[in-house]
């Protein structure tokens, strides 16, 4: 088996197990590879915006602590093998082979007995036996899309669980409520972890949250984000507890990212020396990331009214005019809620349409930005659009790529491959 046949044999694979939102097939999957996920201690996070940044920060923090350091994270932007890492390098294209052929027997004979495996059941069970195979000696595992149901909730209780901020976003999925959202992403919550959480959540949020905690005689701390941060559009950086921090993702929000990381490890008995380096190390793209400089050009994945109204604090403080946005997004995010949150910031939207299922059509999001007042004007083709872009915001303007991160793996790969 080739890479290539390995990554199209799991790409084709379903989005749902034979139980829709469930554990079984992963669980079974797992089993029959003699369960490798018990043999494991982990950093656990769910939430709906952050988990991938604060993912990477605990990841580099514990690398720089020298620990064997095992990476799970969703959705990738260049890559597939961005899924896993250990110590900051990507499985190999032989390994992910070895890996999936080892795996595929497993998922077949499951299928012929009625259990169908997700894909992200397989790629789950394909990195937790990979990290165990490879002796790590911890692993930071992000979620997918909730919690309670999802397939890295397979694990036993963790060092540490981390919640970041909780809002609305895979209603279909979640639920429709604030509330029943919170309740699947605290299913991950286990007796015999500690909880770090976001400090800046809803109440009807904190409720569930604390609320779970005592039952399951969890201890609870909350994060809170610094309010001596200096930032410009290369770092940012503050003081916590006597410690200067900084980081090289850019944006606000990233500090409340950090922070969580921050509290989690310092709670886990990380030194903090190893903390700050792991922090300002961290990389991650599509955060806000710098693609050129005149005109600035930066990649944001946000997607959902949270990440939209987090980016848009994080563009204010660039200053920069004219201020170009050039955005496609999917239909099963809320893009009107969404755009709602950048009008005002923005000065020109160009609309355009990324390869990808389930695209909003560039048509349709162009109505929707235009009835809500946006100066909007659309161009179906990315590369004529992102040139377009560039030239509207001059040398001394700024354009950001944004709504999705499938959107901003395409057009990153156009700046930095074809030189638009």
């Amino acid at each position: 088996m080739t890479y290539d046949e390995a990554l199209n044999w799991i790409n084709q694979m379903p989005s749902f197990s034979s139980d829709r939102y469930g554990l079984e097939g992963v669980s079974k999957l797992l089993d029959s590879l003699k369960n490798p996920h018990l043999e494991l201690k982990y950093i656990h996070i769910a939430g709906t915006n952050g988990k991938g940044s604060t993912a990477v920060f605990c990841a580099s923090s514990l690398i720089e602590a020298n620990f064997k350091t095992g990476l799970f994270i969703s959705p990738y932007i260049l890559d597939y093998r961005e899924r896993i890492q250990i110590n900051g390098e990507m499985i190999s294209e032989n390994e992910f082979v070895e890996m999936i052929e080892l795996v595929k027997p497993y998922v077949e004979t499951l299928k012929d007995e009625g259990v169908v495996c997700s894909h992200f059941d397989i790629i789950t069970a394909v990195a937790l036996k990979f990290f165990c195979i490879n002796d790590c000696d911890i692993v930071v595992l992000e979620t997918g899309m909730g919690g309670r149901l999802d397939s890295t909730n397979v694990i036993p209780s963790p060092q540490i669980t981390i919640l970041t901020h909780i809002s609305y976003d895979h209603m279909k999925e979640l639920g429709n409520s604030i509330e029943d959202i919170a309740i699947e992403k605290a299913g991950i919550l286990k007796k015999g972890s500690m909880c770090v959480c976001n400090g800046n959540q809803l109440p009807e949020v904190k409720n569930i949250i604390n609320s779970t905690c005592i039952d399951k005689d969890i201890p609870l701390i909350y994060s809170y984000e610094a309010n001596n941060i200096v930032n410009d559009d290369s770092v940012n950086k503050w003081n916590y507890n006597g410690v200067d921090y900084a980081t090289k993702l850019i944006g606000k929000h990233q500090v409340s990212n950090a922070m969580l990381a921050i509290t989690a490890l310092l709670n886990m008995g990380i030194s903090d020396c190893y903390i700050k380096k792991g922090i300002l190390n961290a990389y991650i793209p599509a955060r806000l990331e710098k693609l050129s400089e005149k005109p600035l050009v930066v990649l944001d994945g946000a997607h959902n009214p949270d990440g939209m109204a987090a980016l848009n604090n994080s563009l204010k403080s660039f200053n920069k005019k004219p201020l170009i946005g050039l955005i496609s997004m999917l239909k099963t995010k809320d893009y009107k809620a969404a755009l709602c949150e950048i009008k005002g910031t923005v000065d020109k939207l160009i609309v355009t349409q990324m390869n990808f299922d389930n695209v909003v059509e560039a048509s349709l999001l162009f109505k929707v930005a235009d009835e809500l007042g946006f100066d909007v004007l659309i161009e179906k083709d990315i590369s004529v659009a992102a040139k377009l872009a560039k030239k509207m915001a001059g040398e001394e303007g700024m354009v950001v790529v944004l709504g999705s991160l499938y959107f901003a793996s395409q057009v990153r790969s156009m700046f930095l491959k074809d030189g638009i």
